[in-house]
């Protein structure tokens, strides 16, 4: 009885600081997720282990100030790009055209947004500049197309520093990776080999090195890092068997990523130089989408370990290898959780 005072009372604080807290970002023991068949947002206070229904959406993004989540709504024949301010209690629609608007990815000082649009009639990478809703929640948010070329652009990513960004581009035939400045000049290709080069891209964190994920000739998916600066792509994985995802924790010494090298997805970590791996999760069902703890003690992940036809969200302790399920077993499935970091 005493402790479920304290979670509800500790339920309660929460409610109370979205409501009044104008000024203050979330602490950062929240997680958010969306709902998978009926595209609804979630988020959990972890230290309470409680969770609450937020609205409609799916795939949502943190801020870095923890101050707003970015996400989709999807009509099925468009989708646009929604920014939540929690300060505020206010929402609202970036992208309100007829188009293809999706997977936003949040600059490091929360004031600009990056997303992939289709409103061309190809798939280009596009900025947002929030800046003005910090003193105006009405107010007209400009949009640039920053790569503006017929070729395929996409899986944005920014430089720690924010004046990089890192994007894949089949501008020259195959797909390489690209960098360019912030504003989307002095575009320079970064990769130049027989590799299809996709997935996400992920900046370690002292911005010096790049990983991303690339298909070989004969078909096997493995993690390359670049030096940002440029060189030579070194494999860091190197085994049969797909191997994509890459997560760099935060203080810049492991790299989580999954892998079907044992004929089922896992959550495998490394050394950011590709030495020391090792298969975390050990599990036969398929463990997806790991995302680091601010403090790189866990790593957050969805399954169907549970229940065969639904994923539940669930948290494994990096040292001794203890997990968690955070969602409840009879309730949908859920996936993609985003850490407030």
């Amino acid at each position: 009885m005493f402790k479920l005072s304290i979670r509800l009372l500790g339920l309660m604080t929460l409610f109370a600081g979205l409501a009044l807290g104008v000024g203050r970002a979330l602490p950062s023991e929240q997680v958010a997720y969306m709902m998978q068949s009926i595209t609804r947002l979630y988020m959990m206070d972890m230290r309470l282990g409680l969770g609450f229904y937020m609205g409609t959406g799916s795939y949502p993004v943190w801020s870095p100030d923890c101050q707003w989540i970015a996400y989709t709504e999807d009509s099925g024949i468009t989708s646009d790009i929604y920014v939540k301010d929690f300060l505020r209690r206010t929402v609202r629609n970036l992208t309100p055209d007829s188009q293809v608007d999706m997977i936003p990815v949040w600059s490091p000082d929360s004031t600009r947004l990056l997303f992939n649009s289709e409103r061309d009639d190809n798939r280009e990478i596009y900025l947002a500049d929030l800046s003005c809703l910090r003193t105006d929640p009405l107010c007209r948010i400009p949009t640039t197309n920053l790569t503006n070329n017929p070729a395929l652009d996409v899986g944005a990513a920014w430089s720690p520093d924010g004046t990089t960004i890192a994007f894949f581009s089949s501008r020259d035939g195959s797909s390489e990776l690209y960098l360019m400045d912030a504003d989307g000049g002095n575009v320079r290709r970064l990769t130049n080999d027989d590799h299809t080069d996709l997935g996400n891209i992920i900046w370690s964190p002292d911005g010096k090195q790049i990983v991303y994920v690339s298909v070989l000739r004969n078909g096997d998916w493995d993690i390359f890092s670049i030096d940002a600066a440029g060189g030579t792509p070194r494999n860091l994985t190197q085994a049969l068997g797909q191997d994509q995802e890459p997560r760099w924790s935060p203080d810049g010494k492991q790299i989580a990523f999954l892998s079907l090298r044992d004929s089922n997805f896992e959550i495998y970590l490394m050394n950011a130089d590709g030495s020391n791996t090792r298969n975390l999760t050990q599990h036969p069902s398929g463990d997806l989408a790991p995302v680091w703890s601010p403090d790189n003690q866990s790593i957050l992940f969805h399954s169907n370990r549970s229940t065969r036809f639904s994923n539940k969200i669930y948290q494994i302790q990096i040292e001794s290898g203890i997990t968690r399920r955070l969602t409840d077993n009879n309730n949908g499935s859920f996936a993609y959780a985003n850490w407030c970091q």
